[in-house]
Order: C-alpha cells, then sequence, then structure tokens
C-alpha cells in the first residue's frame, strides 16, 4: 500500500503526538515510525488459530453446550476476523459473560496490539523511501 507523500510531510513536519521526528535521518524517521507502542492500538486481525487456543479456557470451553461447540469450531477453522461485526456478535452468543467470561475476555483480548504511529495514520509501516518522497515533496 502506498503511503500518502503529503500526508507523511504533515506528519513528520508537525509532529502531532511529540515523537520528536530528526527530519534530516530519514532511517530514524522511518525507525521511530514504525516503532510499536504499547499507547498504540491497532487492529490484530486476522486472529490465527494458535492465537484463539492460548487465548481460550478449554474447561469453559467444554461446559458449553455441543450447538455453541460446533458454532465456534465452524467459526475459526482457518482463524478469526475480529473487525467483522458478524463474528463478533456470533462469538458473543457463544461466549457469554455467564458460561465464559475466561474465554470471552481472552478472544476480546485479541482484537487490538500494540502498534505504530505509522499503521496508525497510514495502516502500513512505512520505508525510508517513503520518508525521502514526503520530506521532498512541496
Amino acid at each position: 500500500m502506498a503511503v500518502d507523500a503529503a500526508a507523511l510531510k504533515v506528519e513528520l513536519t508537525t509532529d502531532p503526538t511529540g515523537l520528536g521526528y530528526v527530519l534530516n535521518d530519514n532511517a530514524a524517521d522511518r525507525d521511530m515510525l514504525n516503532l510499536d507502542r504499547a499507547t498504540i492500538q491497532v487492529a490484530a486481525s486476522p486472529i490465527t488459530s494458535a492465537d484463539i487456543n492460548r487465548a481460550m479456557d478449554w474447561a469453559e470451553f467444554a461446559s458449553l453446550s455441543a450447538s455453541k461447540q460446533r458454532a465456534f469450531i465452524a467459526l475459526s477453522q482457518s482463524g478469526l476476523d475480529l473487525e467483522e461485526a458478524n463474528v463478533r456478535t456470533a462469538l458473543g452468543a457463544i461466549f457469554t459473560v455467564a458460561e465464559a467470561p475466561n474465554s470471552r475476555n481472552g478472544l476480546i483480548s485479541l482484537r487490538n496490539r500494540g502498534g505504530s504511529r505509522a499503521e496508525q495514520v497510514f495502516g502500513s509501516n512505512v520505508s525510508t523511501g517513503d520518508v525521502a518522497e514526503a520530506l521532498r515533496t512541496p
């Protein structure tokens, strides 16, 4: 995905979050933009089967009805896209607060992860070339 050079230039020259961009060291600015920060949350989708396995309370799962177990297995066979509202709705119906609070909370915790300023603003990390191009933009 191409980064909007004009928008990146504004980010670099105004430094709205006070990261301290250097402006004469493209690699340093790239690294600063791409650094994952716990204070910046971005979507973690898609969620892998391994992530799901770590988040689940399997004793709770075993206590669910067979139909809920089958629904979850069908829903999560190839991972989960927690950005999809229908997936979140289905998971909420399967893992209710009353029946499976630990699994519910574990799955909710997978929705976001620490991300970079570049991901937050542009949807992806940036390259040294992106930074150089942005700073050349009139």
